[in-house]
């Protein structure tokens, strides 16, 4: 938004302002970027904890509610739901239940692994279910998951030679796909890869794979990445 032409931008504004009316400091603590829109905003009187928490809810409802609309739906993609704290597993309920984000699409991802019955976060869901609320659950099988992502960046199915070859140095690396897409990708480029044609498929050399010193970090990869960019874009 903040790249639009002012004729563009105004109606956003105007509609913005609207909805937070004079609590508009609530939602820029959270989004600095909204005051390049608005203005700066006026600080917000105290309130008791449980009413602070109501003002916020629904200020936040009515700011979403400005890009949440029938002709342009709104979608959100929240990750780590398992390690959200309690205020913010309220705001979720009290967004996706409320009319006036009816069109909101709140896509969130948690590891089941990792909650029980009684977590915050499926009692949460229980409560969603109970409102008008649609809600839908995917469950990702991780072996499925893992075959698949190390085996189409090499172009080979998903079969069980290729389950053979892989899954076993697979498992020994942490079950997250964005840290083991790169393996296939960077292991089979160039003669010193570690993926050789073999019967019906492909082989891993796991030895030669693992001796290109692949991260089990996430932000070790990342910054992995951003060296390998380009000098100019580098320092953008």
């Amino acid at each position: 938004m903040l790249g639009l032409p002012e004729a563009d931008l105004g109606p956003w504004r105007d509609a913005i302002k609207q909805a937070v009316g004079s609590n508009g400091q609530l939602v820029a603590a959270l989004i600095p970027e909204l005051e390049g829109i608005v203005g700066p905003q006026p600080a917000v009187p105290e309130l008791p904890a449980q009413d602070a928490q109501n003002r916020f809810q629904m200020v936040f409802r009515r700011f979403l509610g400005v890009f949440a609309k029938k002709e342009h739906p709104l979608a959100l993609f929240l990750d780590d739901l398992q390690w959200l704290d309690t205020a913010t597993l309220k705001l979720i309920e009290h967004l996706v239940s409320h009319a006036e984000t009816r069109h909101l699409l709140l896509i969130g991802a948690y590891r089941n692994n990792e909650v029980d019955p009684c977590h915050p976060l499926m009692l949460t869901l229980d409560s969603i279910r109970k409102t008008q609320a649609k809600v839908s659950e995917i469950l990702l099988a991780p072996s499925a998951s893992m075959t698949s992502a190390g085996s189409s960046p090499m172009r080979c199915t998903a079969s069980p030679h290729a389950r053979d070859r892989s899954p076993g140095w697979c498992t020994r690396k942490p079950r997250e796909p964005v840290l083991l897409h790169p393996v296939p990708h960077h292991a089979g480029r160039g003669t010193a890869g570690g993926v050789r044609r073999a019967h019906r498929g492909v082989a891993l050399d796991v030895q030669r794979i693992e001796g290109k010193g692949f991260t089990d970090n996430v932000v070790e990869l990342m910054i992995a990445k951003l060296k390998r960019l380009p000098g100019p874009t580098s320092r953008r």
